[in-house]
């Protein structure tokens, strides 16, 4: 399922990711309606295009991350 504009403006959470073994955060979590979504931090990514456009617009924030362990 891809995310829209609309679902990360109303997400429950936003959230840097950092898995283990890298030193920057690779992954932005969105939260809607329940279900976690990994989201890429590639520009080619559209989802990631769309929260890069509202960071920029200042609609959203993103909390400081976490570090996992991916399988």
């Amino acid at each position: 399922m891809s995310l829209n504009e609309i679902k990360i403006k109303d997400a429950s959470l936003l959230k840097y990711i950092n898995v283990i073994g890298t030193s920057e955060p690779c992954i932005v979590q969105v939260v809607f309606d329940g279900v976690k979504y990994g989201v890429p931090m590639d520009t080619g990514n559209a989802d990631y295009a769309v929260i890069l456009k509202l960071l920029d617009a200042e609609e959203i924030t993103i909390e400081d991350g976490e570090i996992i362990e991916i399988d």
